[in-house]
């Protein structure tokens, strides 16, 4: 591996896949037989796959142009390292050289959009079983990020503590939202819902990954978010990126669970700062308003971004100055590669530790201070993945 730079490099964002025939062995032909299981398929030249209500590429309504073939580029996307961690560190960690890299699901693995809460608790155990097994392949380089099922906060409790104790994980990752069966179901961060799970790893002290995401339509759920075309990801992902902030701050969440530690990931961060400016004029103007309709928010946002909220970036984004600007937190940006996706390039990493409008302390604080504080590095994953002596050099 060719090391660019001296010190610790760390990816903390880069995705996996599933595949019929993991599912077949890790959750069992039983389950595999209900009909919210996984499933993928062909479709006017299209490969879907869907888990519950949710289906990746999403089926979008008659009114609305379908995703062209073009979305399906087969290269990177189908990049073997998605399934094999072998391939995946040759083919990855080494051409780039990173030391390490955390592994999120792929798109649409929602077991909080799984109406039977079963089911969904044991996609959720299946799935980290294979993504154990899958780290394990290469101990020091890969790492999991467990996933709990927001749906029943009981069993992600209890499914969060395997996967710090048991599997390892430095840390875990929540659903945005739970779907439910009824409208009146319908969850977001923000609810008590999902305080038992906050608490928890306020506990344990294992940060929560929340992923940005667009909204999947589903028919006739009230909450589809209505689009002029498809091409959603250019705004559902900073959309989405924006409403998990305003769960955390205005909802109230950082204010109650001061100790729990969030990260939310792949909506950019050139919309923080608008959000940071927003936040002050509406204290400073409108202050009475905000405390009658935010009563949870006692502080101001950068000051919430500051303790305990982290935000991954892809290398080339260019607003990263800014947010460091306006928030005064270069120490809560987490490098995102994004391997295997459409939008990683190779060099990537060599190419930013070479920006000009980034120092060279900042660069490393987003490469290996911010992530080593972030997935706790000292008491949790294997005990024998230290940061080397004098790599911080």
């Amino acid at each position: 591996m060719n090391k660019p730079a001296p010190h610790l490099l760390i990816d903390s964002d880069s995705h996996i896949s599933t595949t019929p025939a993991i599912w077949e062995r890790y959750l069992g032909p039983d389950l595999l037989a209900h009909p919210e299981a996984p499933r993928h398929w062909q479709e006017n030249g299209m490969t879907y796959r869907s888990i519950g209500r949710v289906t990746v590429p999403p089926r979008w309504p008659a009114t609305v142009a379908p995703k062209p073939r073009s979305y399906q580029t087969p290269g990177p996307k189908g990049r073997p390292g998605a399934t094999d961690p072998d391939y995946r560190v040759q083919d990855f960690l080494d051409v780039e050289g990173f030391d390490r890299s955390l592994l999120m699901p792929e798109a649409g693995w929602w077991p909080a959009g799984i109406v039977d809460v079963a089911l969904g608790n044991a996609m959720s155990e299946a799935y980290n079983d294979y993504l154990h097994d899958f780290a394990r392949r290469q101990p020091t380089r890969l790492f999991g990020i467990g996933i709990l099922n927001a749906a029943d906060p009981q069993h992600a409790v209890k499914e969060m503590r395997r996967c710090v104790k048991q599997l390892g994980f430095p840390a875990v990752y929540l659903n945005n939202e739970v779907l439910g069966a009824r409208d009146d179901d319908y969850v977001i961060p923000s609810q008590e819902h999902y305080y038992p799970i906050y608490e928890e790893a306020g506990r344990l002290g294992v940060p929560i990954v929340l992923h940005a995401w667009i909204k999947f339509p589903i028919p006739g759920f009230q909450f589809n978010r209505k689009s002029p075309t498809p091409v959603t990801d250019i705004f559902g992902m900073v959309y989405a990126g924006m409403e998990l902030l305003d769960n955390l701050i205005t909802g109230g969440i950082c204010e109650t669970f001061p100790d729990t530690k969030f990260g939310i990931f792949e909506c950019g961060v050139g919309w923080v700062p608008t959000i940071v400016d927003r936040y002050h004029e509406r204290q400073e103007k409108f202050a009475e308003m905000m405390r009658a309709h935010a009563p949870g928010m006692k502080l101001h946002a950068e000051e919430y971004i500051q303790r305990q909220i982290w935000f991954g970036f892809e290398p080339e984004d260019r607003f990263v100055p800014d947010f460091i600007k306006w928030t005064k937190a270069p120490d809560r940006l987490l490098f995102s590669a994004d391997y295997p996706h459409l939008d990683y390039e190779r060099g990537q990493l060599a190419a930013f530790l070479q920006r000009e409008d980034l120092t060279p302390e900042q660069r490393r604080i987003t490469l290996r201070d911010a992530p080593l504080e972030f997935y706790r590095w000292e008491d949790t994953a294997r005990p024998q993945v230290v940061e080397e002596q004098g790599a911080a050099a």
